[in-house]
């Protein structure tokens, strides 16, 4: 029984045989190279001139050829490794990438072009594959590049086990040995004492004190003194004065001598600070200030 895909085939090489027996000088194929080893690449290249189909260039064309390559892609001798087609220099081409490992000398069937009236074929070509070994060569040819040493998969999964085992012992002997010696802790070292608030303050007005005998110093200890004051007050009092403003600080400090005299010298420094500084002695200032810090703060 002829199966339609039987048929096919039938009427197909019929109709190629037909057109391979016509003239078609149109239609060049050409195969390179016409002998290759099992494996290797064979080129096969169809050109059709863009002017044997009626047209001036393939964009008057309202389809592309129909090309039809059945009998070389049911070729059971011959591996169609890839296809190609392009339109350059005023032709069609069409390129097949071929190869083979059958040894001997294979056809390559026909292969047939349509575009309307117009019908193109080409003719069987044959492909010789051969090889350069005799059968009995089993030899490896040195383009296939040493091979690399097995790797030896078993001795290094024992390494890390090893290793993995020499760390469980490592913990588990650091483990007992914390057991039985107990924790270790380090000796607390006492903290020395806070010192109290009006030494502190006194101790840092005497070292402004002593810096501003060099009268090029004494401009950074304007603030300096402020500083010391305000961390003065922030301890005395708890409250946030580091960063407070002379004028909230006059709005928040309780009323008194003391602190009236302190909010005079916030407001001297302040006049220092963001005036013209050449107005003023810094050093009659600074030393100015000190003095009514101390009365006031440390009763001196």
């Amino acid at each position: 029984m002829i199966t339609c895909k039987g048929l096919y085939i039938f009427f197909a090489a019929a109709a190629l045989l037909v057109c391979s027996l016509a003239p078609a000088e149109e239609l060049e194929f050409t195969l390179t190279p016409s002998s290759i080893e099992p494996g290797q690449r064979a080129e096969l290249s169809l050109y059709l001139a863009i002017s044997t189909l009626g047209i001036a260039d393939l964009v008057d064309a309202e389809v592309l050829p129909a090309i039809n390559d059945d009998l070389l892609g049911n070729a059971k001798h011959l591996q169609i490794l890839d296809r190609d087609f392009q339109s350059r220099d005023g032709k069609l081409i069409w390129k097949y990438d071929l190869t083979s490992y059958q040894l001997g000398t294979l056809t390559i069937p026909p292969i047939a072009i349509t575009y309307g009236p117009h019908s193109f074929s080409t003719r069987s070509v044959p492909l010789q594959v051969k090889s350069s070994r005799v059968p009995e060569d089993n030899e490896l040819r040195p383009e296939f590049g040493p091979f690399p040493p097995p790797v030896r998969w078993g001795r290094g999964a024992l390494y890390f086990l090893a290793l993995g085992i020499l760390y469980v012992l490592g913990l588990w002997a650091q483990r007992t040995l914390r057991a039985r010696t107990g924790p270790h802790t380090a000796p607390r070292v006492a903290a020395p004492p806070e010192e109290p608030v009006d030494q502190w303050l006194r101790r840092r007005l005497r070292e402004i004190r002593e810096a501003a005998a060099l009268p090029e110093q004494c401009d950074p200890l304007v603030d300096e003194l402020t500083l010391v004051l305000r961390q003065y007050l922030s301890r005395r009092g708890h409250a946030p004065v580091l960063g407070w403003t002379t004028r909230e600080l006059q709005e928040h400090l309780v009323d008194g001598p003391a602190a009236l005299t302190v909010i005079q010298v916030f407001k001297k420094c302040d006049v220092y600070k963001f005036q013209p500084k050449r107005k003023q002695d810094v050093g009659l200032l600074l030393l100015g200030c000190l003095d009514e810090s101390e009365r006031a703060l440390c009763g001196s």
